[in-house]
């Protein structure tokens, strides 16, 4: 055995030092040598010995039975351990079978119903089509009559005198249920049953090594946890949705994970989908699936308490939650636009919004990636929703828009960055919060978000109408108008604002706050004569505009301004005393000037204010106006 194992190809000398080390006085390699020799080895060609080759090979007296091995390793030559390995007794009942000569083996399921048992009778079957096609299943034999009508192929095989009876335990496999995964072959009626019956008997499915032909879509019930191989494992829709969650009265958690859904063209079918109207599913994990080639990722409704994980996509669309998904998280996926999508389609990376007259509630959009998509997030709306520390990357139109949200909006710590070429010019808004025909009362709290947007238009942060208590914080912003607020009762402090036309432009609303610490490189700008009241600016707001001279609002031509809705337009930053506050001390009734530069000077305690190079015909009404120390 140490010639034998000394000879073998494995991956790696540290796996060949690892059996050696794992080969007992008796010559004997235990089970977790076993495990790495079939991962590390060259048994799958081993596994086409004949018996004589076998012993050709080595004395194995104080071995496992020759046969035993040939079991072991057609169980695993196709899968792996991990997942094959439905628990040690299991194992060690088939090899007691074997070694005690009271199991007979089966080749195939052609085999298995032609071979009349005896009541209470077991078999083990080591393969479907032909040996060695799929792991070892023990059938044991019953006379009862009514277990005819449950024949299925899989679980229940019928004789001319009984039934063989399937013992799985814990798994069942689609290829146990006679899918081939050779992509020729239709698998669809063959995986039905494989959920089915899981599904029926609390087991978990295991989608094999394998491409599985899919031409109708797949029900997945209530309580059914299902898990492949990877990439290893593919589901193939042929113009077709792929997997439809149903509802169920399972409150239990369970994960559907590990496999991979390929297409047959990025149309506008979805791998994964819920279309109930009543009842819910609860408590899906949906973890480690990849789509490729399919119009939509996810397209959920009525899911409660679950989330979507490590998932991958290069598709048209990516997530959409509807109406009825409850305490949803979406956690650290990688979303990325096919690029054989026409550019005229429109497409989204993560979509929340209506479904079954009903709206989402407590999503959380967290650490993902999306790529390519028009819009890298798009909400309806939704009660309450979080979204943090994501990477929105080349949009092409939009990073976040948000229409309606209830509670609370918090969108923190987010990368945001338009798809910029050569021939880029289109406008382009970071976070968008379009308007309402009803106002929003809800917090909306927009922090430490990262935004690189277009030099050619748009908004790196637009509050629209009836969008109002919104508190915008500490964020950077590239991009052709900073800040837009059309809302009241906004309050921005402390973002870095790189813009080549506006910084903050305030459109139409009231109770403003432009506190502190904000850096600016362009116009601080309000519109004129609608009804804007209660701007105010605070302390240390800094920055430098394109010419050079540095100044923190402008005041348009037509502008009218009564006592009582602007006690004060504060300043933080002026030319002669940087460090002091400013304000007018009297009420405006006619514009101060249109693209005029302001200076301040000294008279002891009043300051006068001065205005150059007006151009307006109001300017000169207010070439001097009186200001005080506030």
């Amino acid at each position: 055995i140490y010639w034998w194992v000394s000879n073998l190809t494995l991956k790696s000398e540290s796996d060949r030092q690892f059996i050696l080390s794992k080969i007992s006085q008796n010559g004997t390699i235990s089970i977790d040598g076993w495990k790495v020799l079939i991962n590390s080895g060259t048994l799958e060609a081993d596994a086409s010995l004949t018996k004589s080759e076998f012993l050709s090979w080595f004395d194995c007296g104080n071995q496992p039975k020759c046969e035993q091995l040939k079991i072991i390793i057609e169980a695993f030559k196709i899968g792996n351990w991990e997942y094959w390995e439905k628990s040690v007794e299991d194992l060690n009942e088939i090899i007691s079978n074997i070694n005690n000569n009271s199991i007979l083996k089966i080749n195939t399921i052609a085999e298995l119903k032609l071979f009349e048992g005896v009541e209470g009778q077991s078999v083990i079957l080591i393969g479907y089509y032909v040996q060695g096609d799929k792991s070892p299943v023990i059938y044991t034999f019953s006379k009862d009559m009514a277990l005819r009508d449950s024949d299925d192929g899989g679980a229940y095989v019928k004789t001319d005198t009984g039934t063989w009876v399937a013992n799985f335990n814990q798994t069942v496999s689609v290829k146990d249920f006679g899918a081939k995964g050779n992509n020729i072959f239709d698998d669809t009626l063959n995986i039905q049953k494989c959920f089915d019956y899981a599904n029926n008997n609390e087991l978990t499915a295991v989608i094999n090594v394998g491409t599985f032909k899919i031409t109708s879509t797949l029900s997945v019930g209530g309580s059914l946890a299902i898990y492949g191989f990877g990439q290893k494992s593919t589901l193939r829709p042929h113009g077709c949705d792929c997997l439809n969650i149903l509802s169920s009265d399972n409150v239990l958690p369970r994960e559907i994970k590990d496999f991979w859904i390929y297409g047959e063209g990025a149309g506008n079918n979805i791998g994964i989908k819920s279309t109930m109207t009543v009842g819910r599913a609860t408590g899906i994990s949906f973890n480690n699936i990849g789509f490729s080639w399919i119009g939509k990722m996810f397209d959920l409704q009525r899911i409660w308490h679950s989330s979507i994980n490590y998932c991958y996509g290069m598709i048209k669309n990516g997530i959409t939650l509807r109406g009825g998904c409850i305490k949803f998280d979406i956690f650290q996926n990688k979303i990325i636009r096919n690029e054989s999508i026409p550019s005229v389609d429109e497409t989204k990376g993560i979509t929340i919004n209506l479904g079954n007259g009903t709206r989402p509630e407590d999503v959380n959009i967290y650490n993902n990636l999306t790529f390519g998509f028009d819009y890298a997030l798009d909400v309806e709306t939704v009660l309450m929703i979080n979204v943090l520390q994501n990477d929105f990357d080349y949009c092409k139109k939009e990073g976040i828009k948000i229409q309606q949200t209830d509670t609370v909006l918090n969108i923190k710590n987010n990368w945001i960055a338009q798809y910029v070429d050569n021939t880029t010019t289109q406008p382009f808004n970071g976070i968008n919060l379009i308007p309402l025909g009803n106002a929003n009362d809800s917090a909306k709290n927009i922090e430490g978000n990262t935004i690189n947007g277009s030099t050619f238009g748009g908004y790196g942060v637009n509050i629209r109408a009836n969008q109002k208590n919104a508190n915008v914080k500490g964020n950077t912003i590239n991009n052709h108008t900073g800040i837009y607020v059309e809302a009241d009762s906004v309050k921005i402090e402390g973002n870095s604002i790189n813009s080549n036309f506006r910084s903050i432009f305030y459109g139409i609303c009231s109770n403003v706050f432009t506190d502190k610490n904000n850096f600016v490189s362009g116009f601080i700008e309000a519109i004129n004569g609608l009804g804007n009241k209660n701007i105010n600016f605070g302390f240390n707001n800094s920055g430098v505009i394109s010419t050079g001279f540095k100044t923190k609002i402008k005041l348009i031509a037509g502008q009218t301004v009564s006592s009582g809705e602007l006690a004060t337009i504060e300043t933080g930053v002026i030319l002669d005393n940087p460090s002091k506050l400013y304000a007018f001390g009297k009420a405006l009734t006619r514009s101060l000037f249109n693209y005029g530069k302001i200076i301040f000077a000294v008279s002891g305690d009043i300051y006068i204010l001065t205005v150059e190079n007006a151009n307006t015909e109001d300017a000169d009404f207010f070439c001097e106006a009186e200001c005080r120390i506030f």
